[in-house]
């Protein structure tokens, strides 16, 4: 069965645009990611798209964290934004939130070969912005202060160890134009979604988010008219 390289560089760094507040890339051994099924196939693809409910109502969720009305729900929106030091914010950050309901979808005991962010961009950015996993639950009333109802963040915004993986984003949206995107997670990425598969580790969601980026980057969300333009997450997997 052949399988991916297992050295990976995590806190990526993209090529374009400005650096965002993720670290210098380090050297990382991971294990290695199958390529195939052991039986020689190339597994099954489904995609989970916020907006479909396929097992309860709460399948997916997206929400966006607003620094400029830091008290107020952003949840039930058509687009989810992000953004640092916007000019027309007055340099107040934004970041999305996204969350697909996995464990019912995907059957225990699959071994996870591939995954990708399926998005639509409405509004694109120059920049790139990095996707973290998140480490904390939060629900449809997130605020820029609280995670969930009153439970506030460790730092507003998420931006705690305890809110998110901020030193290891495991995929990075480059700048580039609107329309469908497909963002490939990397090796890390693919590991947490195995973990989550598996058991072994708790589904938070991801958020993508760029502090220092001026250049708004906003995305179709479980609100948008199309169903195709809402946000996906492509998985391809051995049963």
């Amino acid at each position: 069965m052949r399988t991916n390289a297992i050295v990976v560089m995590t806190g990526l760094m993209a090529a374009c645009g400005s650096t965002g507040d993720w670290d210098e890339p380090t050297g990382e051994l991971l294990e290695a990611i199958p390529q195939e099924c052991p039986d020689g196939s190339q597994g099954t693809s489904v995609t989970l798209r916020l907006g479909e409910t396929l097992y309860y109502f709460w399948d997916a969720q997206d929400t966006y964290l607003d620094e400029v009305s830091p008290s107020t729900s952003r949840y039930g929106t058509q687009f989810c934004n992000a953004t640092g030091n916007y000019p027309l914010s007055g340099g107040k950050d934004r970041s999305c939130l996204l969350w697909w309901f996995v464990n019912g979808p995907i059957p225990a005991g699959s071994i996870v070969l591939d995954a990708w962010l399926d998005l639509t961009i409405y509004d694109s950015s120059q920049d790139a912005y990095p996707v973290y996993s998140l480490n904390t639950l939060w629900g449809s009333s997130a605020t820029w202060l609280n995670a969930y109802s009153s439970v506030p963040w460790q730092v507003p915004g998420a931006k705690g160890p305890l809110d998110r993986n901020s030193n290891a984003p495991f995929a990075i949206i480059t700048g580039g134009p609107t329309g469908k995107r497909i963002v490939q997670l990397n090796t890390a990425g693919l590991q947490l979604l195995q973990a989550v598969v598996n058991g072994t580790s708790s589904n938070f969601g991801i958020m993508f988010a760029n502090a220092t980026s001026s250049d708004n980057l906003r995305i179709y969300g479980n609100l948008a008219p199309n169903t195709p333009d809402r946000p996906g997450l492509g998985i391809r997997y051995c049963p």
